[in-house]
């Protein structure tokens, strides 16, 4: 009878996320690219959702900085330190886009909650790093 090694299941695990980690990443890769270079065509479904994004749009910058964040988080993804930090700056993101697809624009609700998922999953594996983040009491004089 064959019994698994922790070392095999870790490997396994391990593995599993690198490969989340890198389809999370071609995902925010294309989002990103696709704010400067238009290449996939976006359409909205209900009127709500169209005159949020034209209200967006009319500010100028939104989605060009939305673009640069989604490229920037792709690349953190792809680098291991700073796993952590792309899954916190993708959170708010994320939930955004899920609950703006949820409310107003079911068209694209499949990858918004894919993107939700894959960041809540993948951030449910990185627990012991965001531990370090909440403190109990904070002691200004040191």
């Amino acid at each position: 009878m064959f019994v698994f090694d922790n070392s095999i299941i870790m490997e396994l695990r391990n593995f599993t996320l690198l490969a989340l980690r890198i389809i999370l990443a071609i995902i925010l890769l294309i989002n990103g690219l696709n704010k400067f270079f238009n290449f996939i065509p976006v359409n909205y479904a209900s009127a709500e959702s169209v005159q949020m994004i034209e209200g967006l749009l009319a500010v100028g910058y939104f989605f060009k900085l939305l673009g640069v964040l989604e490229l920037l988080i792709a690349l953190f993804l792809l680098i291991p330190q700073l796993v952590p930090i792309a899954l916190l700056m993708l959170l708010p993101i994320s939930v955004n886009a899920f609950l703006f697809h949820v409310f107003t624009d079911k068209g694209q609700l499949g990858m918004s909650a894919a993107v939700f998922v894959l960041n809540v999953y993948i951030a449910l594996s990185y627990i012991p790093y965001f531990k370090l983040l909440i403190v109990r009491r904070s002691n200004t004089n040191q």
